[in-house]
């Protein structure tokens, strides 16, 4: 996918320590406060109708582009890949104003186990590949979901 690799150091109970461009990231799975965040980040920054659209469009469209012979395990996990990546930019185009930005990594940074500077501070590709080391594409259509109620 990218000339980047996340290198995994260790597993840790809740997650996954990794380094990233001299910045050491202790992911750890979604939980319940994380969802209560999000729901609060997208009620302030008004995007629950532009995220509703989003998942509908991801939800509506994401079979189709995963190939049929299930025999090519490779080829599925690179397409899941793909779509993730566009999902992820997807929600980041909703978030284009400096106040945006900055609740957005706020937030990541939860989940990263890293400060919002530093999540500033990511190679975009080692950012969208962490966020799906954290949850799939659809536990994170699923969280959002739930955020954007």
């Amino acid at each position: 996918m990218n000339d980047v690799e996340l290198q995994t150091n260790e597993l840790l109970d809740d997650g996954i320590a990794i380094r990233e461009s001299g910045i050491e990231l202790n992911l750890r799975k979604l939980n319940t406060g994380d969802i209560f965040r999000a729901a609060r980040m997208v009620k302030r920054l008004g995007i629950k109708e532009d995220l509703k659209k989003l998942l509908s469009k991801f939800s509506n469209s994401d079979s189709s582009k995963l190939p049929q012979d299930s025999s090519d395990d490779e080829k599925i996990e690179k397409n899941k890949m793909e779509i993730g990546i566009d999902f992820i930019f997807s929600v980041f185009e909703i978030l284009t104003n400096e106040k945006s930005e900055h609740e957005l990594y706020q937030f990541i940074s939860g989940p990263l186990g890293i400060t919002d500077q530093q999540v500033e501070e990511l190679e975009v590709e080692s950012l969208a590949e962490a966020l799906l080391k954290i949850a799939d594409i659809e536990y994170w259509k699923y969280f959002l979901s739930r955020a954007a109620r």
